[in-house]
């Protein structure tokens, strides 16, 4: 048996402890309408339930300490639910980008990014010739090139115009 000096502490911490299992409650209805519900709204939602289990956490660090033995457990249980809802969110925002560029393939679409951040590279390998001047060297424009570049033109084209379509000034 642990001696604790503020035993009446238990009593509270299982009262907020009840309390937060509200917000777990509120949290699987959230995850099983997330689907159903506006994009904007179940960002709100979600960036509300993971500040609110922050501060419940901070809560229970805070004002508990005395019975470590206890909240420890209940932390980490917190902490894996945030990083859920997190994967959640980011599978959500994934689906609904795909949708709007009109692909279902993310690899593919990653590749193209990544044609595009490295452009003038990517295409240059087809059209610069050196001639050979018998050195063993390996210019950076002799890397390995995407083949994929001019038949996704239309899907560079999407990326694009998404892209510029996003606003900066949103959180």
């Amino acid at each position: 048996i642990v001696f604790r000096s503020e035993s009446w502490k238990y009593k509270k911490l299982m009262n907020e402890c009840d309390e937060f299992l509200k917000h777990v409650a509120a949290l699987e209805v959230l995850v099983g309408n997330v689907e159903a519900e506006d994009l904007q709204q179940v960002i709100d939602r979600t960036h509300s339930w993971q500040e609110t289990a922050m501060c419940f956490i901070n809560r229970l660090t805070d004002e508990y300490m005395a019975y470590n033995d206890i909240i420890q457990p209940i932390q980490v249980a917190v902490y894996e639910m945030k990083f859920g809802l997190s994967l959640v969110l980011s599978s959500t925002l994934e689906k609904e980008y795909l949708r709007n560029v009109g692909h279902e393939n993310i690899n593919l679409i990653m590749e193209m990014i990544y044609i595009l951040v490295r452009f003038p590279r990517a295409a240059s390998c087809k059209f610069i010739s050196i001639e050979n001047v018998g050195l063993d060297l390996r210019p950076s424009y002799k890397l390995d090139c995407g083949t994929d570049f001019y038949f996704n033109m239309g899907l560079m084209e999407r990326l694009i115009t998404l892209s510029s379509g996003v606003s900066t000034d949103k959180k």
